[in-house]
């Protein structure tokens, strides 16, 4: 990839993308006057950059990044410009081209996926809790059956009180911890 680097009154800045490079020049910031070079190469004047200008004018469809419009060439791919991975594709005109996120929003986006991510964290751990618990209680409730029938037959009225109020306090919990551990999170704000 090429570095371009551009002069902006006596302050060399870059090394900039091909992208950057055309974004600049459609926002203004880059004349033809403005000295560029590329990489190592000697300062000329922007409109000397074959193309440069004239990239602008032609409305040709290109193959862009669908998060950062950054020009692709092949699919999948990563992104040069943002670096994701890149598996589909928008066709697009350069006018329609949406600008590069500013870095506030890509730290806004970045906290935001993060805050995401440990409350999915979080959601997810106490899902896997519930789903042990009600594996447990599913787990002893056919043992506490089998008592449960034991016990009736045995006639025995306390053995039999007892072992039905073990079956009803599992089956609680297990429907208790399975309704539990499917319920949705509630939204976020």
């Amino acid at each position: 990839m090429a570095n371009w680097f551009y002069q902006l009154g006596t302050d060399e800045i870059g090394p900039i993308s091909n992208f950057d490079l055309l974004q600049l020049v459609e926002q203004g910031v880059i004349e033809p006057a403005t000295r560029v070079r590329k990489d190592d190469a000697q300062w000329v004047s922007a409109a000397a950059v074959g193309g440069l200008f004239e990239a602008l004018e032609v409305e040709v469809a290109k193959t862009v990044c669908p998060y950062c419009s950054a020009p692709v060439l092949q699919v999948p791919c990563r992104c040069p410009k943002c670096n994701r991975d890149v598996t589909v594709t928008v066709r697009t005109k350069l006018s329609e081209q949406k600008s590069a996120p500013n870095r506030e929003t890509v730290i806004d986006r970045l906290s935001e996926i993060e805050r995401l991510n440990k409350e999915i964290e979080v959601e997810g751990e106490s899902e896997r809790v519930f789903i042990v618990l009600f594996a447990v209680a599913t787990a002893l409730l056919f043992p506490a059956i089998a008592g449960l029938f034991v016990a009736l037959q045995s006639e025995s009225e306390t053995s039999a009180v007892f072992s039905t109020a073990i079956v009803v306090l599992l089956l609680i919990s297990s429907v208790w911890s399975f309704i539990r551990g499917k319920r949705k999170p509630p939204a976020s704000v």
